[in-house]
């Protein structure tokens, strides 16, 4: 937990509130480094009496599982956290009606989630179904990537929310199903487990690089396309004060470059979204191919041993 807290504080603060080379920047992230390889190095002393036996880690559909949790997680928080703020700084929605207009991912998401989970109690097999799923997640984020603009129509918004969504549901449920899969009784609860961690960790750790992605983007365009406005009020008011801040301090006019410049922030953590998609889908090439039926008849029989 201390070097997680270091490294979010070092990702959060770097370049917005202190330089990437000041020294309290740098204090986080060499402090993160050597917790970090002081956990491990104990870890792997401990053996099986670890908190995490190194040995289930090590195992190959294990290690891919987080991996990929870790990375698809990081993407689809990011998108999720920078929806809402599109939809009420560019299309100037409030809170609540942005939280509608987020329905056809969410819609989209529950329906794949089900179907994977049919396909793969069908068939057997979780890979195929989880390689697809992330591809079509990838394509999606990277359309949507691209014409996420100003000019975006509302049947463009939920076409693209939509096949966003559909590519979604299998990436939560079927790591899990896959470690179950391979892992003895005994070692399933530590695995899961892992591969849950994993995944808030990439949410939490990647929303705040998208944070600094989105902030460094916003004030390069905000320096460019309106100079002569103060950065510090655009980002202090957020995302739903925007017009209002501008109205009020007679700016009215720099709307159009203000709003720019948050598309242009927002695409720079578009990119982020899309390049830890792309990680998670070469992530799914490493998993096992086992069959879930298999594996729950060889856990029944290991059941009634042990009774």
């Amino acid at each position: 937990m201390p070097a997680i807290v270091c490294l979010l504080l070092a990702l959060q603060w770097g370049g917005n509130e202190h330089a990437w080379n000041s020294s309290r920047i740098i204090g986080l992230l060499v402090g993160f480094g050597v917790i970090i390889i002081i956990f491990i190095a104990w870890q792997l002393h401990l053996g099986d009496d670890a908190m995490v036996p190194p040995r289930i880690l090590k195992q190959r559909t294990v290690a891919s599982a987080c991996l990929f949790t870790l990375t698809f997680g990081g993407s689809v928080f990011i998108l999720m956290y920078y929806l809402p703020i599109f939809l009420q700084s560019v299309r100037g929605s409030s809170a609540t009606k942005a939280g509608i207009q987020l329905l056809p991912v969410m819609v989209a998401s529950v329906v794949s989630s089900i179907t994977s989970g049919v396909g793969v109690a069908t068939t057997g097999y979780y890979t195929p179904w989880l390689m697809g799923s992330n591809a079509i997640y990838a394509v999606g984020v990277g359309i949507l990537m691209h014409y996420f603009t100003s000019s975006l129509t509302n049947p463009q918004l939920i076409g693209l929310q939509a096949l966003v969504g559909l590519g979604t549901g299998a990436g939560f449920q079927v790591p899990v199903i896959a470690v179950q899969t391979v892992l003895s009784m005994e070692d399933v609860a530590i695995g899961s487990a892992a591969v849950v961690f994993f995944q808030n960790l990439g949410g939490a750790l990647f929303v705040s690089v998208g944070q600094s992605v989105f902030q460094n983007g916003l004030l390069d365009s905000l320096s460019e396309k309106a100079p002569s406005l103060d950065p510090d009020i655009v980002l202090h008011g957020g995302a739903t004060g925007i017009r209002t801040i501008l109205q009020n301090i007679g700016q009215m006019g720099q709307l159009g470059a203000v709003v720019e410049s948050y598309v242009d922030g927002l695409q720079m953590s578009y990119q982020a979204s899309l390049g830890l998609a792309v990680a998670a889908f070469v992530a799914t090439f490493f998993l096992e191919w086992k069959s879930v039926k298999k594996g729950t008849q060889e856990k029944d029989s290991q059941v009634v041993m042990a009774v």
